[in-house]
């Protein structure tokens, strides 16, 4: 989760506002999750977001947006 701070370089700063991290897995996202992932998100300032893939599935719309 860390490589949304690679780019951070104080000469040369980049707005994280513009990056997402996505946890991409098959599994349906359940309530303890969804609270891990937003505390994440409040504590850590990580700007994360979660999409469900499972195999054979057509790519998620988050996949598809400007492309």
């Amino acid at each position: 989760m860390e490589y949304a701070f690679y780019w951070q370089d104080p000469a040369n700063s980049v707005q994280l506002d513009k990056f997402s991290l996505i946890i991409v897995a098959p599994g349906a996202l359940d309530d303890a999750a969804k609270n891990y992932i937003e505390f994440l998100r409040n504590r850590l300032q990580l700007p994360l977001r979660y999409c469900q893939f499972v195999q054979g599935d057509p790519l998620p719309e988050v996949f598809l947006q400007g492309a």
